[in-house]
C-alpha cells in the first residue's frame, strides 16, 4: 500500500507545472534545455532565461545563485545542481532516466554537475 501511495505521490508530482530557470545565453545550458524539451512528456516544463525579465524577477525573488547552478521552482521548494538534473530530466521517459542515472549516484551527481557549470562559465555571455 505504501508503494502504490509513493507512485501516486510521483506521478502527481510530474503532473505538476515547474519553472525551469537557466543561463539563455550559455550555448551548452540551450542544448540541455533543448534536449530536456524534447524529452518532456508531460508538458509541465516551463523555461525561463534568466536574462528575461521574467527571469531576472523569479532570479531576485528567490536570491538564486546563477553562478553555481540553474534551478527548477516548484512551488516553494527550490532544487540545484544535481537535484535540479534529476527533477529535469524524470519527465523524459526511460531516455530521460537514463541520462538522469549519474546525476542520482551521491558525490557523482554533484561533481558532474559542478563539471558541466564550470564550462558553462567559459562559454556563457551573461554576467554570472
Amino acid at each position: 500500500m505504501l508503494a502504490q501511495r509513493q507512485e501516486l505521490v510521483y506521478f502527481c508530482d510530474m503532473e505538476k507545472r515547474v519553472k525551469v530557470i537557466y543561463d539563455d545565453h550559455c550555448p551548452t545550458c540551450r542544448i540541455g534545455i533543448s534536449l530536456a524539451d524534447s524529452l518532456d512528456r508531460t508538458g509541465t516544463l516551463e523555461f525561463i532565461g534568466m536574462n528575461t525579465e521574467e527571469g531576472a524577477e523569479l532570479v531576485r525573488e528567490h536570491s538564486l545563485d546563477m553562478s553555481a547552478s540553474a534551478y527548477i521552482l516548484d512551488g516553494s521548494k527550490i532544487e540545484g545542481k544535481a537535484a535540479f538534473m534529476r527533477t529535469l530530466f524524470r519527465r523524459g521517459g526511460f531516455l530521460g532516466f537514463l541520462i538522469s542515472l549519474p546525476f542520482r549516484i551521491p558525490y557523482v551527481g554533484t561533481t558532474l554537475y559542478s563539471l558541466l557549470a564550470r564550462h558553462r562559465a567559459h562559454v556563457t555571455t551573461s554576467k554570472i
